[in-house]
């Protein structure tokens, strides 16, 4: 016989900490895990994987991100910012993800983001709330400042950038006065904002145009719509013409002849997608304006143009794809067309707008 595993209240100190690293080490990333999120009698708490006094002294700064919007990208590029100002001089960092939608949920999703974005932060996939709840994180992004378990400061939703590094330096100061510290971060170009956006997901409440999705004998809905786009679609509703269905997450399409329309809530657009089909798979989604050409100066860092002059997303994995910039207010009418879904069927989570 094999030896007895060891129940969790026989493990050392050491042995818990090292049987907690290697549970969580796939939803960890460019580190091992730093802290454990545990379920206990009242509510989910973290725990730092760490018994080294040193390790235990340094302050952390935890931000918590949805990359999916527009803010999470703000926060992203201050994060990986004070990550090459402050990891030298004793502020440990962590970045807590929301898992927003199913495919953020799997590990490989967040180490190919890491790998394109040359993201070094140490970085944690909360793959099942528990470290929101311990955080109490109710709006991202959020920031925390902690040491020796206490909370220094914190900030979060639209606000959460406002003075925080004067606040963080403050810190850092008065527990060593001559510290070399760069100067407060400033932007070369300002961030793009949140200004609204649509799930279309079952529960995500965005209204789609008649006949809408109606129940199925599969776990889907399906939808299939006739009709021509109208001029203008009111903001918040969705025109959608061809075959499609809806899961809880998103619509999806293996129809070239579908089309979705729907008005821009503000300068900038972007779209949640992923290629359904084969491994190595791209669903082309062509972009259209209602009321204009659609010129390069509208171009968002995402899009091409394809062999026919037509503005072109190439999609393929799970993630957001920045399609439209600078929209004057009169020309947000937007129109996307999926010409090879029967090659290569794509879902659409849903879209952001920003300003």
């Amino acid at each position: 016989m094999g030896k007895r595993r060891k129940k969790d209240e026989d493990l050392t100190p050491q042995e818990a900490i090292a049987a907690a690293k290697k549970e969580l080490a796939p939803y960890w990333f460019n580190s091992s895990p730093l802290y454990a999120a545990i379920k206990t009698a009242n509510g989910p708490t973290v725990f730092p994987l760490t018994n080294d006094a040193k390790d235990l002294a340094l302050p952390v700064l935890v931000m918590a991100l949805d990359l999916m919007n527009y803010a999470g990208r703000e926060a992203l590029s201050y994060i990986k910012e004070w990550y090459s100002r402050y990891a030298g001089v004793g502020l440990q960092m962590a970045v807590i993800i929301r898992p927003t939608y199913p495919f953020l949920r799997i590990p490989a999703t967040l180490q190919q983001f890491c790998r394109r974005e040359g993201f070094q932060v140490p970085m944690c996939l909360d793959h099942e709330g528990l470290y929101a709840e311990a955080f109490k994180i109710t709006k991202y992004p959020k920031v925390r400042l902690m040491h020796w378990g206490n909370v220094i400061l914190e900030q979060d939703g639209k606000d959460w950038v406002n003075n925080i590094e004067n606040k963080i330096h403050g810190f850092l100061r008065a527990h060593d006065p001559g510290l070399p510290l760069h100067k407060i971060f400033v932007p070369e170009t300002p961030f793009a904002h949140d200004q609204g956006e649509m799930e279309f997901g079952k529960s995500g409440g965005t209204i789609f145009s008649l006949p809408g999705f109606q129940k199925s004998q599969s776990a889907f809905l399906v939808g299939n719509f006739k009709g021509t786009r109208p001029t203008w679609v009111d903001k918040g509703e969705v025109f959608l013409s061809g075959k499609w269905i809806q899961d809880g997450d998103r619509v999806a399409t293996s129809d070239p002849t579908a089309t979705m329309g729907f008005q821009s809530l503000g300068p900038r657009f972007s779209f949640i997608a992923q290629c359904l089909g084969k491994p190595g798979d791209v669903s082309r989604v062509i972009i259209e304006l209602e009321n204009a050409p659609l010129v390069d100066v509208f171009y968002g860092s995402d899009l091409s143009v394809d062999d026919e002059g037509r503005a072109l997303m190439k999609v393929d994995t799970g993630k957001v794809y920045h399609a439209l910039r600078t929209l004057p207010e009169d020309n947000r009418e937007i129109t996307l067309r999926f010409p090879n879904a029967d090659k290569a069927a794509v879902a659409i989570y849903g879209v952001r707008f920003g300003n």
